[in-house]
């Protein structure tokens, strides 16, 4: 029994603390992202090295066209998008084209935490914590 309770606890843990951001863009289709606008985003959830949810928000000069204003959601790793010296921050690499006229990358920790309000995120926590040690009883009452 106590060895099923600790599978049980190996292979569900990993599922429930999996971060979910919102993912979407309100790039034209034409740039060639199929993303989900961000007023209907899609939530998503990210895969293993991906511990923060993402906010893009720049502005895209076009010569002869003026400029497009532009967001993306997404999952992210905090040391390689997040960071400004980042080797996959976007705002870094697309400024080298010099047609970025403004660009700013926001990081958060949490589910949804690019997309929620703050009561919702904190409802959502404190569920995540309450299960948490659930959990944990469950365990230590099995395996004593």
């Amino acid at each position: 029994m106590n060895s099923l309770l600790l599978c049980l606890l190996v292979v569900l843990l990993p599922c429930a603390l999996a971060l979910k951001c919102d993912v979407c863009t309100n790039l034209p289709a034409q740039a060639g992202l199929s993303g989900k606008p961000c007023t209907a985003p899609d939530v998503m959830e990210c895969p293993f090295g991906m511990d923060r949810c993402m906010t893009i928000n720049g502005e895209i000069a076009i010569p002869g066209a003026g400029s497009v204003e532009f967001t993306l959601k997404n999952c992210s790793n905090s040391a390689l998008m997040c960071a400004p010296d980042g080797v996959a921050n976007f705002c870094k690499i697309f400024n080298t084209t010099g047609l970025m006229s403004s660009c700013t990358t926001d990081c958060c920790e949490g589910d949804n935490c690019n997309g929620v309000s703050g009561a919702e995120a904190a409802g959502l926590s404190v569920w995540l914590a309450s299960f948490s040690a659930i959990l944990m009883a469950l365990h230590k009452n099995f395996l004593n």
